[in-house]
């Protein structure tokens, strides 16, 4: 019975998506034996990786993060394919 393996890229203090409730969620899969990995970045807005958006838009891109998350989710990929 293969399990898939979760990846959360999560944001600090997101005003999106409640990054607290996420990671309660990460807390109770890895409990029940499920292999997740969360990820939770700092100083930036949960459209870290979203260049183009609304004029009205609070998101900002941050192309460090972004590539950090990139290169995070390409390793969690690779160790996945495993």
């Amino acid at each position: 019975d293969a399990q898939i393996p979760l990846l959360f890229l999560l944001v600090k203090d997101d005003a999106i998506a409640d990054e607290v409730a996420c990671l309660q969620l990460t807390d109770r899969l890895s409990a029940a034996g499920l292999p997740v990995e969360p990820n939770v970045y700092e100083g930036v807005t949960h459209g870290f990786d979203q260049q183009q958006k609304s004029l009205i838009s609070p998101l900002v891109y941050d192309a460090a993060t972004t590539d950090a998350a990139m290169a995070r989710m390409v390793a969690f990929l690779d160790h996945a394919a495993r």
